[in-house]
């Protein structure tokens, strides 16, 4: 009776270094979600946002900013159109789309427009932002079946 337990706790310790050992492997290979960030616009304010969210994708646990295109999984395009009074910016109205496979045939994901002022809290608009790209990045079911309608293009 104890062989038969000793082989059983042999076989499950086994098992354990096994698994261990293909998941390190495994999470070896697994990277970051690569983006790349492209504005378009002649104003501060869009300039302000496209910095602070590519400072929050530095800090990102899923997130890899890159800055070639080529690299990148997805792209988020700001655009922002400056609202001027009397030659003094007041606000910009700012368009932001998500862009699954940027380099080849782009797989449009989601959009959203807001206006944001010079003393908006770019941080908070870059959180925001982030949350909002979690809803459609990480949709793995989505994002496998784009995978494979692409590879077939």
């Amino acid at each position: 009776m104890n062989n038969i337990i000793r082989g059983i706790l042999a076989s499950l310790l086994l098992l354990t270094l096994i698994s261990g050992f293909i998941q390190g492997e495994e999470t070896r290979k697994v990277t970051k979600f690569r983006v790349f960030i492209n504005h378009s616009g002649e104003d501060t304010i869009g300039m302000k946002l496209a910095i602070a969210l590519k400072e929050k994708l530095m800090t990102s646990k899923i997130y890899e900013l890159t800055y070639n295109i080529k690299d990148a999984m997805a792209m988020i395009e700001i655009i922002s159109e400056p609202n001027i009074v009397d030659g003094k910016m007041l606000s910009s109205a700012i368009a932001v789309v998500a862009v699954y496979n940027p380099r080849y045939l782009r797989y449009y994901l989601d959009g959203y427009v807001d206006v944001f002022f010079n003393n908006t809290n770019f941080e908070q608009k870059a959180k925001y932002t982030i949350t909002w790209m979690n809803k459609f990045m990480l949709d793995t079911e989505k994002l496998t079946f784009l995978k494979r309608i692409l590879s077939r293009i």
